[in-house]
C-alpha cells in the first residue's frame, strides 16, 4: 500500500511521515496534500494524512480521508479501522460499529471484538434514554 504511488508521491508520503513523527503536523499535511494532488488515485496518501489528522484532533477530516482512501481501495482494513475510531470520537457509534466490523471482515485478525461489544452497548443506552445515534 505504501509503495503503490509513484515515485514522486512515495517520496513526498515517506518526508511527511517523517515530519509528523517529529511534531510537524502541519508540514506533514502540506507533503500530503501535494502527493494527493500530483496524484489523486494514490489511497495511502489519503490514509496517511487520515492518520495525521486524528492525531491533530481532527476527527472530522480524518474520517473524510479514511472515506477516500476506501473509495480507492475497499479493502484498506486501517482505514475501515481509522474510520471507525474517527466515528467514536465523533459520538457516531452505529457507524463506528459499521466500519469495524467491515475492517474485522477484511483482517480478522484485529481484534476488534470488544471495542464492538462495547459500542453496541452504548448504542443501546442511547437509545433507551430515547437520545439520537
Amino acid at each position: 500500500w505504501f509503495n503503490l504511488g509513484s515515485d514522486q508521491a512515495n517520496r513526498l508520503i515517506n518526508e511527511a511521515k517523517r515530519k509528523a513523527g517529529s511534531g510537524n503536523d502541519e508540514e506533514a499535511i502540506e507533503l500530503m496534500t501535494e502527493a494527493i494532488e500530483r496524484e489523486p488515485a494514490f489511497a495511502e496518501a489519503y490514509n496517511q494524512r487520515a492518520i495525521v489528522y486524528f492525531s491533530m484532533g481532527e476527527y472530522a477530516k480524518s474520517a473524510e480521508d479514511c472515506r477516500r482512501t476506501l473509495e480507492r481501495m475497499p479493502q484498506h482494513y486501517g482505514a475501515l479501522s481509522g474510520l471507525g475510531r474517527c466515528l467514536m470520537r465523533l459520538d457516531r457509534p452505529a457507524g463506528a460499529i459499521e466500519a469495524f466490523r467491515k475492517a474485522q471482515q477484511v483482517n480478522p485478525n484485529l481484534n476488534l471484538e470488544r471495542t464492538i461489544k462495547r459500542l453496541e452497548k452504548e448504542l443501546k443506552n442511547k437509545s433507551n434514554r430515547g437520545q439520537a445515534v
